[in-house]
């Protein structure tokens, strides 16, 4: 009788043991479920541009290059001419592809654990730098609170909308876009539409190109496919460029003029109309070719005349 006690207890025991057991692994499992921050890195790049911080680089930059040119110091102007086409060549790979923002983000990172601690999360990473994700990592999108970091949250919110932007343009392709002089030289000619590379200065070029233009020529592959067609391109002097054919589509996005060449980029919600290009102003005509607009692997020249305000 008292064997069969000693037995009963010890099952008693045991099954206890094993429900103690269970709720514990439980409750693990729940803490041990990680929650993460990630962002759109081409946001961030993109938002950058905007900041006063970057005006401010933009404007010493060619201040310390027209110094060095006005001085006749050549060797000083070579390397400050190198400096510039390489952060150029960076940051059309990070608007445009998956190339990394870590040096963006390293000059507000002791404003980003704050973010972090408001969202619960245990780290904050490139969603593009993720080769592998469990089935226990719960996602947080933090690219509009990072973003807004650099630039106004209402400009933010129309670049980044909630179903997130188009998929990245591959790196290599990013690269190949940026070889040799950091942008192709003429892409698509047409009787007066043929765009080279010019030491044009932003600064000098962002108040003449704002406005609304007309589409008086688009050629691809030397014919003109106009036709009939309306398109209007209106470049606000906040950065926002909004590209419409009425009655038809409407696009928007952000335009970014090259620090000091004639570099253009036109980043667009709609990634088939973004383009990566050059610009230049022939009497009253603004002229942009590169690749993109109607297609992204295509090269098009667009001529443009501006309308009365």
């Amino acid at each position: 009788m008292k064997n069969q006690i000693y037995l009963i207890i010890a099952f008693l025991i045991l099954s206890g043991l094993f429900s103690l057991g269970t709720l514990d692994n439980t409750g693990l499992q729940d803490k041990t479920r990680l929650r993460i921050g990630t962002y759109d890195s081409r946001t961030i790049a993109v938002t950058y541009t905007r900041s006063d911080e970057f005006m401010k680089k933009m404007q010493e930059m060619n201040s310390k290059l027209a110094a060095a040119k006005s001085s006749g110091d050549k060797i000083n102007v070579f390397g400050l001419e190198k400096s510039i086409s390489k952060s150029q060549d960076i940051l059309q790979k990070q608007v445009f592809s998956t190339y990394p923002v870590t040096e963006i983000l390293d000059k507000v990172k002791d404003k980003i654990p704050e973010i972090a601690a408001k969202a619960n999360v245990s780290c904050i990473v490139n969603k593009w730098a993720v080769d592998h994700m469990g089935n226990n990592v719960e996602v947080i999108d933090l690219t509009i609170e990072l973003a807004s970091l650099f630039a106004d949250s209402g400009i933010i919110n129309k670049m980044y909308p909630p179903s997130g932007i188009p998929a990245p343009q591959l790196l290599m392709e990013a690269e190949g876009i940026i070889e040799g002089t950091g942008i192709k030289d003429v892409y698509e000619e047409g009787p007066g539409c043929t765009v080279v590379k010019k030491d044009n200065k932003s600064n000098d070029f962002n108040s003449k190109m704002a406005g609304k233009w007309k589409a008086a020529e688009v050629f691809v592959h030397g014919s003109n496919l106009l036709g009939q067609r309306n398109y209007y391109f209106t470049f606000q002097s906040n950065g926002i460029v909004k590209v419409e054919e009425p009655g038809r589509f409407e696009s928007e996005g952000e335009w970014i003029l090259g620090l000091n060449e004639n570099s253009i980029m036109l980043v667009m919600k709609d990634e088939t109309n973004s383009l990566t290009g050059r610009y230049d102003f022939a009497e009253d005509k603004l002229i942009i070719s590169g690749r993109g607009f109607i297609d992204p692997n295509e090269y098009v020249c667009i001529t443009l005349k501006k309308q009365d305000p």
